[in-house]
């Protein structure tokens, strides 16, 4: 993956102490050491290694390189991990000749030292060379926004006036929305009843408008 080489860290981290840092629960422990042959701190993008200014919530952007044995890194795992460090982080996961790039969209808890991840993009499995981000922005909250859109490709766009926090949220809502309507429909397939499936039409529809106006 080709970021600017002034960003190249290429540290090797050890997999049990990082484990205890992050505090893991026993499951992701388990997990990664099961699936995650090598941990390596490959880029770090902050004011001193890009010339861009930090921004009010961001600070430091780290891309973190996993070497799995398997095609398994959970969300569950993504979430211990960037709950624990106070850092932005990229992942980019790699098996074999194939790569995918991983971020969450986190906040600061306000009772805790830790974050709140709210929600986890992937892109795709493909080629580790065709992977490219992209760093743009006048400081390092918009360089991050347009790290996660990148990876995050067509399930979050920002609308004029919105935030990236609103801008999620939105989609967030509507992946629960379409859930809804999905587990519907599968009910009214199911229903013998006639006069019980115009009753499930009818909510139906209340969904599927309010789906549209969003």
């Amino acid at each position: 993956m080709l970021l600017p080489a002034h960003t190249v860290v290429n540290k090797i981290m050890d997999k049990a102490k990082f484990m205890k840092f992050a505090e893991l629960s026993t499951a992701s422990r388990k997990e990664m050491s099961e699936n995650v042959e090598r941990l390596r701190m490959a880029n770090t993008i902050k004011e001193s290694t890009i010339h861009i200014e930090k921004g009010k919530n961001v600070v430091e952007i780290s891309v973190f390189e996993i070497m799995l044995k398997t095609k398994e890194f959970s969300d569950r795992l993504v979430k211990e991990i960037d709950s624990a460090i106070p850092k932005n982080i990229v992942y980019v996961l790699r098996y074999e000749n194939k790569a995918q790039l991983v971020v969450s969209y986190k906040e600061k808890s306000q009772n805790s030292s830790k974050y709140r991840v709210i929600k986890i993009y992937r892109t795709e499995w493909k080629n580790y060379e065709e992977f490219e981000l992209v760093i743009n922005g006048l400081n390092l909250d918009i360089v991050f926004n347009n790290i996660l859109q990148q990876i995050a490709e067509d399930k979050v766009k920002i609308e004029d006036h919105s935030t990236i926090k609103e801008t999620i949220e939105k989609s967030i809502d509507i992946e629960k929305l379409k859930k809804k309507i999905e587990q519907l429909e599968n009910k009214i397939r199911k229903e013998p009843q006639f006069n019980k499936q115009i009753e499930l039409k009818k909510e139906l529809k209340t969904l599927q408008d309010k789906l549209e106006r969003f």
